[in-house]
């Protein structure tokens, strides 16, 4: 179970998850059993336009914010001034994941992820991973920080993973893959 999850599989949706000073984005725990904090899917046709803007994680036994593109879906993502501190005490994952693909898709996903802070994640911090059939995959990483250097084993940025990890993996099938990352200015 997720705290907040979206499946999308025609259509356009614009998400967005902004903090302001009336109006608090912070999402927490979501139980000692429960998988994603955020989780948005899309697949078929659908679109995802997402912003995340000043928001707060505090802890999921998955991934503080997951999404996935599949079939022939796009996404766009801004995330951005955003906290991703993962202290949950039965956390596998605990950091961001940027993913799609399978069998048949040709997936179209394009995200920055700028000026937030990663903290506490059990697996890879911030994962920037595909596996698609086709498509074109365009991100822009720059200005985070992941951990913390104070010394203290609480503040760092993945306790097993990599601090940021991009990667494509094309599956067998026709059509091509692209994927450009450019990936500066972050301090892990």
């Amino acid at each position: 179970s997720e705290n907040l999850r979206v499946v999308n599989n025609t259509g356009s949706l614009d998400l967005t998850i902004q903090d302001s000073a009336s109006d608090q984005a912070v999402f927490g725990h979501n139980d000692l059993n429960g998988n994603d904090s955020v989780q948005l899917n899309t697949s078929g046709s659908a679109s995802l336009t997402l912003l995340v803007d000043g928001a707060d994680s505090t802890g999921a036994p998955g991934d503080l914010l997951q999404t996935i593109a599949a079939g022939s879906s796009s996404q766009n993502h801004d995330i951005t001034d955003s906290n991703f501190d993962n202290s949950h005490a039965n956390s596998v994952g605990g950091g961001v994941t940027i993913s799609g693909g399978g069998a048949g898709s040709d997936i179209t996903v394009d995200y920055q992820v700028i000026d937030s802070n990663f903290t506490g994640a059990v697996g890879t911090a911030l994962n920037a991973t595909f596996t698609p059939q086709a498509g074109d995959i365009r991100g822009l990483i720059s200005g985070n920080v992941v951990g913390v250097n104070d010394g203290l084993s609480t503040g760092v940025g993945s306790l097993t993973g990599n601090g940021i990890s991009v990667g494509l993996d094309k599956i067998a099938g026709s059509g091509d893959a692209t994927y450009t990352a450019t990936i500066e200015n972050n301090q892990v």
